[in-house]
């Protein structure tokens, strides 16, 4: 019998202890959350009623955790009935560690201290609150609070006792770092003082949109990390009646969590922000905007046009039409203007320094405090003529000039040294130097004439290396566009390479990478973050990424939980199974069977005509509904049919759903503890699939009742994911069943988070047979095949019984760098770039699109030409019918606007739903399902569908088409009575 365990999701900012049936807690906790949305959980969470009081209809995000399989319904009953699922989650709850990620939430509230609170719990409290994060403590005896404070000790910055709550501040720990310019600080020295940030080790947190919008490579002009929020400019794409319009947002983010705060129209790329302040341009003044709400709190009259700016020694220093001006950033009084504009200034150590002009540079030095000149140095001749001031050492002023750098003292101007060196290709830039352990570090392309690239580590007063950290000839960084950064340890450049200053080991994390040219990547909070790009020279993750460096006590796969540990028994093990009927025309899982074929034996249907519809999933029009959407994936799954039911789920509600096939009417449902990106898999009158909460499920398929739970996740741990909580290792592509076994990976890339994880665990009664770790693989986690006695995800293959190496591996279908689930290239075309996304299948011929048998290959070219540049698309989109090799029999080009979504063959006929366009002067297209010959591509009928078909959404069983619509709708098609045009 299996051991009878439960898992511990987190989803909140607000982690609530409380009694079985939990009272509404003191308005004094509800205000407590100022920010504009935050990350909630409730332990014994009872009917549900705080869980959805604390989300504040769809503002917070929150989790709860129950104690009971009672509490468990009654509260998912009530989430349901608000219509906050997704918003608001349950789980069971075991044990009392908290299954968050470290500095993660905003306020934990504990509702009876005397039957929660001891030691382990507070120090699980203090470890996942975040830095200024709240944790109230209720029922607290007054006797007691000096023996709790006592066991906070230095991990809290304040504690206070009122009417029996003791609320408890979060001290920021020692060794975090802000980035408050575009290059650290007013010094423009690239360093961050962060002692934790470093090779990153997984998942903080992410957030979308995964590709840049703007220009190809870079749509993050500006950020800045202050101690609460990460504030940046970010250039999209929106469709208007006149065409594609690119517009600029400025959007805070929670430092630690990622959920979005804020969001306005940015009309500058100019930012800093500093503790609660934000300042920008809008229209044509310089504002101080509130960092909590993102509302102007002052406007700086009488600096006209400003342009750039820094904060220094609790000053602003203003560049204008009128010249310099330094500013008081609480009141916009000015303090003094000096009349130069200059073309780059810096400041420190109570000075500002200036570059006068471009062809005939000077250097002048200004007192902070009054603006009067304390020096001032011409720059004449040899290389240095096109000098530029890059940054502040301190002791010495750094230019870029044409063939190295020169440095000027900091105290009186005079020439310091002047050093040339060959430059470190793609991207390589003399304004590449950073400051730290009191040397100029330069990046050299030839160390000593070795022809060895290295870091270079020059006395800032002589400019004499004294230190050189070489780099390997086997290790293939170089620079990137982006400029470099570093911390006191390490550097950080190329694309995610890290350079340890103490070791002089070089080390690249493969599963992400710096973005592109002015966001690069930050070391701040402890944390690595990364913004999205457009790199296609290997797979990786993407988006607004916050990387952890260091692996937690507890989330470290080496930790991983014992078999037993993992499975979790339902009310419905070792019960009969009820099986359902099946037939040979089913289409039990998701793209038909083991081999994902997307192709069935059985006729499909002559019409298309509508049986039926349904709601799957509602419209969420919630504070994190725009998050949710920039996940990879729809709203719906694609469908499966199997023994006379349908089944979809609502991926963001986390819900199955289990249709009467012939009539849409709903049989039952089943609600998982996070995302469903996949259908499930029907087998023997079991319903297997798995979620991004890091298991997977099995319940009986005639009533959704619970059989068994599997954790496929090493440990179970919760990061936020596009607005909701899930484990660093989701289940991806949901469960394949094959040669008796049910196959799940778990993971998001081999470089992260210990990698990628695949279990095979007997069906019936969830079982452990085999685990084991992804090896000789890098890239994204995908969709699992099995064939010929092995298992396979793209080019990664085991023996399916044991888990071993194979004797050879078969050339099934594979996604591409992006996998088969990835479906953004739709409204983000970059991402078909250098291939990306393209199917294939051994020698039959690629495509955006496949459906295959023995005899036959469909598919779909989205164009005729990609750039490698830009990824802009041209020429026209292709379908296609060919033999089992590259021989085409048909093809029939298409306007390059249509896109296919979903495709299925069935014997003779090739069912496709997709947006098509009638004719040139068709500007505005149309969704549909179509019909088209296999034989010769002759199209044969057509229904117009109400919105746009989900990413490979559709099946074909038993003479009717289902398909999933990102609407939240599931339609059933076939030949029935065809409705009066």
């Amino acid at each position: 019998m299996a051991v009878r365990t439960h898992s511990f999701l987190t989803a909140c900012v607000l982690i609530l202890v409380a009694q079985p049936i939990l009272a509404t807690v003191p308005n004094d906790v509800v205000s407590s959350l100022q920010q504009e949305s935050a990350l909630c959980v409730v332990l014994d969470v009872g009917d549900g009623t705080t869980a959805v009081q604390l989300s504040a209809g769809g503002k917070h995000l929150v989790h709860g955790l129950c104690a009971t399989d009672a509490s468990l319904s009654a509260s998912r009953a009530r989430i349901e009935k608000a219509d906050l699922l997704g918003v608001v989650t349950v789980e069971r709850r075991v044990g009392k560690k908290l299954s968050y990620a470290d500095h993660l939430v905003n306020l934990v509230v504990v509702h009876d201290w005397t039957a929660f609170g001891d030691t382990a719990t507070l120090q699980e409290i203090v470890r996942v609150l975040q830095p200024g994060g709240v944790a109230w403590l209720g029922n607290v005896p007054a006797n007691e609070t000096p023996d709790v404070i006592k066991e906070l000790g230095g991990a809290v910055s304040s504690a206070k006792l009122s009417n029996g709550w003791l609320r408890v501040t979060k001290q920021r720990p020692e060794g975090f770092d802000t980035w408050t310019h575009t290059r650290h600080d007013a010094s423009y020295n690239p360093v961050s003082r962060d002692t934790v940030a470093g090779v990153p080790s997984g998942i903080r947190w992410v957030a979308g949109p995964n590709w840049p919008t703007g220009y190809r490579k870079s749509s993050v002009h500006a950020v800045a990390a202050t101690e609460k929020r990460l504030v940046y400019v970010f250039e999209d794409e929106v469709e208007t009646p006149e065409g594609t319009r690119r517009v600029n947002s400025l959007i805070s983010r929670d430092a630690f969590n990622g959920m979005r705060q804020w969001r306005r129209q940015a009309d500058s790329d100019e930012l800093v922000a500093v503790g609660r302040d934000v300042f920008t341009v809008v229209g044509r003044e310089l504002v101080r905007i509130d960092a909590d709400t993102g509302h102007v709190a002052l406007k700086f009259s009488g600096l006209a046009s400003p342009k750039k700016f820094i904060h220094v020694d609790g000053k602003l220093i203003v560049q204008h039409e009128g010249g310099l001006s330094a500013v008081d950033p609480g009141t916009g009084t000015v303090a003094w203007t000096h009349k130069a504009v200059p073309v780059s200034f810096l400041a420190g150590d109570g000075r500002l320094f200036l570059q006068v002009s471009r062809e005939r540079t000077a250097i002048e030095c200004l007192d902070i405090k009054t603006g009067k000149p304390v020096w001032s140095t011409p720059i004449k001749g040899g290389s240095r003529i096109s000098g530029s001031l890059i940054l502040l050492d301190s002791t010495a002023l750094v230019c870029a000039a044409s063939k190295g750098n020169f440095a000027l003292s900091a105290k009186d101007g005079s020439q310091l040294w002047e050093y040339s060196y060959k430059l470190i290709g793609h991207g390589g830039s003399y304004s590449k130097v950073l400051a730290m352990n009191d040397l100029v570090w330069i990046h050299t392309a030839d160390s000593q004439d070795s022809k060895q690239y290295a870091w270079e580590g020059l006395d800032p007063l002589t400019g004499k290396v004294q230190k050189r950290i070489v780099q390997p000839k086997e290790f293939g960084m170089k620079h990137r566009c982006s400029y470099d950064v570093a911390t006191d340890r390490y550097f950080m450049c190329g694309s995610m390479d890290f350079a340890d200053l103490a070791s002089g080991q070089y080390k690249h994390f493969s599963a992400g990478r710096n973005s592109c040219r002015s966001a690069g990547l930050i070391p701040a909070n402890g944390m690595i973050y990364t913004f999205p790009h457009a790199c296609g020279c290997y797979p990786m993750l993407r988006g607004f990424l916050g990387f952890e460096c260091v692996d937690h006590a507890g989330g470290s796969p080496a930790k991983a939980v014992s078999a037993e540990e993992r499975l979790q028994a339902g009310p419905a093990y070792d019960l009969p199974l009820g099986i359902p009927q099946l037939s040979s025309g089913d289409w039990p899982m998701y793209r038909l069977d083991a081999n994902r074929r997307g192709s069935t034996a059985a006729p499909g249907p002559a019409r298309l005509d509508r049986l039926w519809t349904s709601d799957v999933s509602a419209d969420h029009g919630k504070t994190l509904g725009e998050d949710w959407t920039f996940k990879n994936g729809g709203s719906v799954s694609a469908p499966v049919v199997a023994g006379g039911l349908a089944f979809v789920a609502a991926t963001d509600e986390h819900r199955l759903f289990a249709y009467d096939a012939a009539t849409g009417e709903i049989r039952w449902t089943f609600t998982a503890g996070g995302r469903l990106d996949c259908p499930p898999t029907i087998h023997e009158g079991m319903c297997l699939f798995g979620s991004r909460d890091g298991h997977i499920y099995c319940v009986r398929a005639a009533d959704g009742e619970l059989a068994w739970r599997f954790l496929a996740a090493p440990v179970d741990r919760r990061v936020p994911a596009y607005g909701q909580l899930e484990s660093p290792w989701p289940v991806v592509g949901g469960v394949l069943v094959y040669d008796g076994l049910a196959y799940c990976v778990a993971g998001r890339h081999t470089g992260a988070d210990g990698g990628l994880f695949v279990s095979a665990v007997q069906p019936q009664t969830g079982k452990l047979v085999w685990s084991g770790q992804v090896e000789d693989f890098d890239g994204v986690a995908d969709i699992l095949t099995g064939g010929n006695g092995t298992v396979q995800m793209a080019s990664w293959t085991v023996n399916a019984k044991t888990g071993g190496k194979p004797a050879s591996s078969d050339q099934r279908l594979r996604g591409g760098r992006l996998g088969l689930l990835n479906a953004e290239w739709y409204l983000r075309p970059i991402a078909m770039r250098k291939n990306l996304q393209q199917w294939t299948v051994g020698d039959r011929p690629r495509g955006q699109m496949l459906s295959f048998n023995a005899e036959s290959t469909c598919g779909y070219l989205a164009c005729s030409n990609v750039s490698g540049g830009d990824g802009v698309m041209s020429g026209n989109a292709v379908l296609f019918g060919s033999g089992p090799t590259d021989s085409a029999k048909w093809k029939l080009n298409m306007s390059l606007h249509t896109r296919v979504y979903a495709m299925a063959m069935a014997v003779d006929r090739l069912y496709v739903a997709g947006k098509f366009f009638d004719g040139e002067a068709d500007k505005q297209g149309h969704f549909a399902a179509r019909i088209y010959s296999v034989a010769g591509g002759k199209l044969l009928d057509e229904f117009q569908l109400t919105g746009q078909p989900v990413h490979d959404g559709l099946a074909v069983a038993r003479e009717r088409v289902y398909i999933g619509l990102d609407n939240g709708q599931l339609v059933c098609l076939g030949a029935g009575q065809r409705a009066t045009q």
